[in-house]
């Protein structure tokens, strides 16, 4: 077992299931790669392989540098509470990448959005 904090932590059946339990460990907005991250380091971690957990991180960062992580991978779900007029409003001082993302695409009325990590707006993507 790992105690992150009181109510979060990470257990490791016998059958090599792995239970994250509490708020730490997940998040509407964690990017799926991050999760998956995550998931192996803890698992490899419990099982006291700690080599592994840094062949993965060092394999990771790999992946991210050279782009072949998909653009899902790097994305998050993020609520849009302002509407694109109020955006437009505010955006000659303060771009937000979110909204940013829903322009570049062309769109210009939103709710909740889908949203690249990325900051290169080539590379934004929203659905």
């Amino acid at each position: 077992m790992l105690s992150h904090e009181p109510k979060n932590y990470a257990l490791l059946g016998h059958d090599g299931t792995l239970i994250l339990r509490g708020v730490a460990f997940r998040s509407s907005r964690a990017e799926p790669y991050g999760e998956s991250f995550l998931r192996h380091a803890i698992t490899r971690l419990l099982t006291g392989d700690v080599a592994g957990v840094r062949e993965r991180y060092l394999a990771t960062i790999s992946a991210l540098r050279v782009r072949v992580v998909p653009t899902y991978e790097l994305s998050s779900l993020v609520r849009l509470t302002k509407s694109s007029d109020e955006y437009l409003t505010t955006r000659g001082t303060r771009r937000e990448l979110p909204y940013e993302a829903m322009l570049g695409a062309g769109d210009t009325t939103w709710g909740w959005a889908i949203v690249s990590g990325s900051t290169d707006s080539k590379a934004a993507r929203a659905a």
